[in-house]
């Protein structure tokens, strides 16, 4: 099993990765998203400054972060708004979002985004990454992750890579350029292959 990952700036793209991989077959309770609690305060003030009374429409009808998310909820799915240390508020859905909340509860005040780093190491990510994308979502950033064999991860990540993702490469790299200094992996975590 490999987990497919991708992050957005944009919450409307992460939501057009979630919806193409409905469209292909998987369950939305198999896919996990994480955004920022304060996306959904954004995506109302955008909807307010659109002319035109569909947006607003929509926007009453529901149709932000925590109705989308709400929209993955199952069983193992629940919808979850929490804030873990040294990443924020965040609002979760799905599998990943399950082990970032149990990691949340177990880390210790003050650890910078344990929960997070830890929930996506469960679901083999490697750490290393794992610390990054845990960065991206602080400062903004919505991941989405899916689970999948490992001949499928090249589709599942063709079919998010549609969607105008982060590169998260070259955003590491500009932030170096800000004066970002990366976090320190566990011994052996790093050197491992970016996950799908």
């Amino acid at each position: 099993m490999k987990t497919a990952v991708a992050l957005y700036d944009a919450f409307v793209d992460a939501r057009g990765a979630v919806e193409a991989l409905i469209a292909s077959g998987y369950e939305s309770k198999e896919i996990s998203v994480i955004a920022p609690d304060d996306m959904q305060r954004e995506l109302s003030e955008e909807a307010e400054s659109q002319s035109g009374e569909v947006k607003k429409e929509e926007a009453k009808q529901g149709t932000g972060v925590g109705a989308f998310l709400g929209s993955l909820a199952g069983v193992e799915a629940a919808t979850i708004a929490l804030a873990i240390p040294g990443v924020g508020p965040l609002l979760a859905a799905g599998a990943v979002g399950i082990a970032v909340v149990g990691g949340a509860i177990g880390a210790a005040a003050g650890a910078a985004a344990g929960g997070l780093v830890g929930g996506l190491t469960q679901h083999e990510v490697p750490e290393e990454y794992a610390r990054l994308y845990a960065e991206a979502v602080r400062r903004g950033a919505t991941l989405v992750a899916l689970k999948v064999e490992d001949d499928e991860a090249a589709r599942v990540k063709a079919m998010m890579d549609r969607h105008n993702p982060i590169n998260i490469d070259a955003r590491v790299e500009q932030w170096k350029a800000e004066g970002w200094t990366p976090p320190q992996a566990s011994p052996g975590a790093l050197g491992e292959n970016e996950p799908g």
